[in-house]
């Protein structure tokens, strides 16, 4: 048997930063910041500012800004066509 990877669903909410300390649980969940930055923030709710530094994230919505303007589209389009 083959394994899968599964890759989650982007649901970006905005391209306002995401702060850990008042953000709500879907905004600071993996498919809108990602899971370097969901992780984070799961740490500094369970710990405290206490132990770790006060952290802010950001949505997919900036990667998806910049991969959808016409001469990034097309650069990516050009290096998987080769």
């Amino acid at each position: 048997m083959k394994n899968e990877l599964k890759v989650p669903t982007i649901t970006a909410s905005s391209l306002l930063p995401v702060s850990f300390a008042t953000a709500s649980d879907a905004d600071k969940a993996l498919p809108n910041i990602g899971s370097k930055a969901s992780n984070y923030a799961t740490i500094q709710e369970f710990l405290g500012t206490d132990a770790v530094r006060p952290g802010f994230g950001l949505s997919f919505a900036h990667y998806q800004k910049i991969v959808n303007e016409p001469e990034t589209a097309a650069l990516i389009q050009g290096l998987l066509s080769q």
